[in-house]
């Protein structure tokens, strides 16, 4: 492919990922655009007045997450041809190999697709290699993105969060806008109301709570009509998603670190002894209370489970109980409420931003 022809498709990605962003929300991850120019920006051969049918007839290809966030995507691409001309192509992969499928596809350095999701964690991973475009040239220029366009319908802490100098150690919030937020979710504690009034139980107010809490409606639940159900769900596969919603939420609220700048360097701190210490009451409590088939579980079965009355807490995004919750989308529906968990050190509720869809 002519090096033109490579702008271009990275002009559509990004005008698809900018004329999407706005229509919906974000956080933890968005969309990205690849192959960036160590030269320079594409965006800057981009002049004249802003054209919404500047690249009618072109072809975009994207890679998405198996997600709700993705079924509202997809509904709209209608719309968008309708209004650029851009037809789009996608593929969906379910999360627990989606980023298995993306990795492999950037690293071949011919990558077959122009816009993808990620989350912001994996700008550490996709960012230094030179594998995603930086978005802030197209964002400036006007000639490139329309008058629509307002970086004020997006809240600056997750804009932030997908904006890195690429240094290791260096704070967000700094150099190349590495994708653009799509979806955001705070990661809290979902329980079944109807389940905890007929235990006489209440939501936790500490973590030994919530381990004593997932324990006793693991072992009353049954008695009560609930048969088979557990305490509390909580994700378990061997993959990158796991660790940053329930778990990662309660670390950070204890204080603790996954590393720390020493002398310019990373330095790994999750082995100090705190940290072991608490993945030790996080294993514990999944233990007492917690789904039997745990090393297999993605925040599709969390989900799931709370919905279907299996679980009787869910430890996760926000959003994996609300697609529960609403009216007439599972047997637990109208029976789902929501607690924030415990406080930090502080005796406040730190900011979560757990997982999300970046574009």
């Amino acid at each position: 492919m002519d090096t033109h022809a490579h702008d271009r498709r990275r002009f559509l990605a990004l005008a698809a990922g900018a004329a999407a962003a706005p229509l919906l929300t974000a956080c933890g991850s968005g969309f990205g655009g690849n192959d960036s120019k160590s030269d320079g920006s594409a965006a800057d051969d981009i002049t004249g007045s802003f054209d919404w049918k500047r690249e009618k007839g072109t072809t975009v290809k994207a890679l998405l997450n198996k997600h709700p966030y993705t079924d509202a995507l997809i509904a709209d691409l209608k719309s968008f041809t309708e209004k650029t001309g851009i037809k789009v192509e996608y593929d969906v992969f379910p999360e627990d190999n989606y980023f298995d499928k993306l990795t492999v596809d950037l690293s071949s350095g011919r990558a077959s697709y122009d816009v993808f999701m990620l989350g912001a964690y994996m700008v550490w991973q996709y960012g230094p290699p030179n594998w995603l475009e930086d978005l802030g040239p197209w964002m400036r220029n006007s000639s490139a993105t329309g008058a629509e366009w307002d970086q004020g319908d997006f809240f600056p802490n997750l804009l932030q969060a997908d904006q890195w100098s690429l240094k290791a150690g260096a704070p967000l919030g700094q150099g190349g806008q590495y994708a653009l937020p799509w979806g955001w979710e705070t990661n809290v504690v979902a329980y079944n109301t109807e389940v905890f009034r007929k235990l006489g139980v209440k939501p936790a107010e500490s973590f030994d709570e919530l381990t004593e809490l997932a324990a006793t409606i693991k072992r009353k639940a049954p008695g009560a009509g609930y048969d088979g159900m557990y305490g509390i769900a909580v994700r378990g596969s061997r993959s990158w998603a796991t660790i940053h919603p329930g778990f990662m939420t309660m670390y950070a609220r204890n204080g603790l670190k996954d590393f720390t700048v020493d002398g310019g360097k990373l330095t790994p701190a999750m082995n100090s002894p705190e940290a072991v210490a608490f993945t030790e009451d996080w294993a514990r409590m999944v233990k007492r209370g917690g789904p039997p088939s745990w090393t297999s579980y993605t925040w599709y079965q969390c989900s799931s489970d709370l919905g279907a009355k299996k679980a009787g807490m869910l430890f996760d995004a926000d959003t994996a109980a609300y697609f529960q919750a609403v009216k007439g989308a599972s047997p637990a529906s109208g029976k789902i409420a929501f607690h924030p968990g415990r406080r930090g050190r502080t005796g406040r509720w730190p900011p979560t931003c757990g997982s999300g869809r970046s574009a």
